[in-house]
């Protein structure tokens, strides 16, 4: 496949490609991200599509791939407010101090 024909059937597949990432990732930066790796990966891989026939099956496979990666990839991500819930107010000095500091009368020694 020459490099306008890979051109030509990106184009032709570009609605579809977006809308099968969209079906799985539901997330539309992670759609695009998949889109554009899967552009990259069948570009760099073309010699391995063995029939331009099956172009649109070849490359929707990767697509399918690449989203399984970014879903697999968001499993291991912790959300720091599941770690540390949000406070509504900020703690203030007593309750992160709850000890008493000494007065300056206490302190000073007697003459």
């Amino acid at each position: 496949m020459t490099k306008s024909a890979f051109i030509k059937e990106v184009h032709d597949a570009e609605a579809m490609l977006y809308h099968v990432a969209k079906s799985i990732l539901k997330n539309d930066a992670d759609c695009c991200d998949a889109v554009q790796e899967t552009l990259l990966k069948a570009y760099e891989k073309l010699d391995t599509l063995k029939k331009e026939k099956f172009f649109r099956t070849w490359i929707t496979r990767i697509l399918i791939n690449e989203c399984n990666g970014i879903i697999r990839k968001r499993k291991n991500i912790i959300s720091v407010t599941t770690c540390y819930p949000v406070r509504r107010s900020w703690p203030t000095i007593r309750t992160c101090m709850p000890f008493t500091l000494p007065t300056t009368d206490a302190v000073l020694i007697p003459l």
